[in-house]
């Protein structure tokens, strides 16, 4: 039996096709809402908590402290500093919609060891969101977070 060359190119290019198609459709949803809102979200929140702590030389004590200070920053300043304009929207997880855990009080250290200042309630599928204190925001499995969560003194 002789194959034709179009029989093994006609193969792969349907393979790849349906790995595509596959991978689009396990992409992480919850009501539309994809991971890179949630990140997105967190990272705004992280931005909020970071503007306070560069402009009054500490961290926030607590959420009402934080939403104050958000309150007096101009839309200029929250577009600078990557805050957006929905102040309310950015304490809730897209994905899990519970409001984010805020570690307040907790200091920002890009040269020291990273901590979770921000992350998800609950999550998604064993994992979660956070905003570590060296600036950077990306899904932990539970195991690895729990790593970076400041213990209670």
């Amino acid at each position: 039996m002789i194959l034709s060359p179009a029989g093994p190119a006609k193969f792969i290019i349907g393979m790849m096709l349906s790995i595509c198609l596959f991978s689009i459709g396990c992409e992480s949803h919850t009501s539309g809402v994809t991971q890179t809102d949630t990140k997105t979200q967190i990272e705004r929140l992280f931005n909020l908590y970071k503007t306070y702590v560069d402009i009054k030389n500490k961290a926030p004590a607590n959420e009402e402290a934080l939403k104050e200070f958000a309150k007096g920053l101009s839309d200029k300043d929250k577009d600078e500093r990557m805050i957006g304009k929905d102040l309310e929207s950015i304490f809730v997880s897209p994905r899990d919609k519970e409001p984010f855990v805020v570690v307040y009080g907790q200091s920002l250290s890009p040269g020291g060891a990273p901590v979770a200042v921000i992350y998800e309630k609950t999550g998604l599928n064993g994992s979660k969101y956070a905003a570590l204190s060296i600036g950077y925001a990306e899904e932990y499995d539970l195991e690895t977070l729990n790593g970076y969560i400041p213990k209670k003194k």
